[in-house]
């Protein structure tokens, strides 16, 4: 179940890849513009929502999993696309971290 959930929140914030599509359409009104705005914002809430609780069902597995560095890693793009720097700081440091402990992991024992 934790498995679906993950690859549910991780093809949420992959799917649209955090960018805004620009139409070329000269005829848009500001309010479609505002509204196309405010779609996007409650778009990166629902995925920082999704991932966050990805992340805390996550942090109740012990140990080090490339699935915690994927939900790391997504949670730091979210948090740049929001503007949260200090989250995105952060979230990439602990993406670095477990990936460093991986891979000495297993560099040592394989």
């Amino acid at each position: 179940m934790s498995d679906y959930f993950f690859l549910l929140c991780l093809y949420s914030v992959t799917a649209s890849d955090g960018k805004v599509e620009e139409e070329d359409d000269e005829g848009i009104d500001d309010d479609d513009d505002l509204a196309d705005a405010d779609e996007e914002e409650s778009d990166l809430d629902l995925a920082w929502k999704m991932l966050d609780v990805a992340r805390a069902i996550a942090e109740k597995h012990p140990g080090d999993t490339m699935d915690k560095v994927d939900i790391l890693s997504a949670l730091a793009e979210v948090a740049l696309e929001r503007g949260l720097f200090m989250h995105l700081f952060e979230f990439k440091f602990a993406t670095v971290r477990m990936f460093l402990v991986l891979f000495i992991y297993l560099y040592i024992y394989i």
